[in-house]
């Protein structure tokens, strides 16, 4: 099964969706899944992708432009801004089994299936 974590109104994640309904037209179980997510969860996330959680906080964002940039922050303390913030997460991320990739540019999902 493949799990697409997105915010529903992404462009790129359109294009991740469109891209694996188009290339594996039936051939895989798509769950789709918002960008609310739990510790747990997204502790896990972090692990399959071999991230920390500063690199998958979009930095463009004016919440982290104008209020967190320039602070020092854990990486605890940066999973909690995520899950209180989730607009900052960088998406999709897509999980294919125990493989994640964040599909960006929308042709690296292939890269896990």
């Amino acid at each position: 099964m493949i799990i697409i974590y997105h915010k529903p109104k992404c462009r790129i994640a359109g294009k991740c969706i469109k891209l694996l309904e188009t290339k594996f037209n039936g051939q895989h179980d798509i769950r789709y899944e918002g960008l609310a997510l739990s510790e747990e969860k997204l502790k896990e996330i972090l692990k399959l992708l071999n991230y920390r959680p500063i690199d998958i906080i979009k930095t463009s964002q004016i919440i982290w432009k104008t209020l967190l940039r320039n602070l020092d922050f854990t990486d605890e303390e940066l999973i909690k801004i995520i899950l209180q913030y989730p607009s900052l997460l960088k998406n999709p991320i897509i999980i294919n089994g125990n493989k994640a990739i964040i599909g960006r540019p929308p042709e690296v999902i292939l890269d896990i299936l």
